[in-house]
């Protein structure tokens, strides 16, 4: 028994490179969709707000808000 096109992947026991083409983009996607739901996560919001802040910084310590208050209060 011989195995043909026109058999499915699974009865021929060959996987051809469309179907590993087609897990490797599903794999690239899914991580993908994890780094945006990483980066995008409410949790996060203060550590890039911070690193937002770094080139208005003058010393690179990001330490604007202390000197800002300091600056105010005392």
């Amino acid at each position: 028994m011989g195995c043909d096109a026109s058999q499915p992947v699974r009865r021929c026991g060959v996987v051809d490179a469309g179907f590993v083409h087609g897990i490797w983009t599903a794999a690239l996607l899914a991580v993908f969709a994890a780094i945006v739901a990483w980066a995008w996560s409410g949790r996060r919001k203060r550590d890039f707000d911070e690193a937002a802040r770094l080139p208005l910084d003058e010393d690179g310590t990001g330490a604007t808000e202390t000197r800002h208050e300091e600056a105010h209060h005392g």
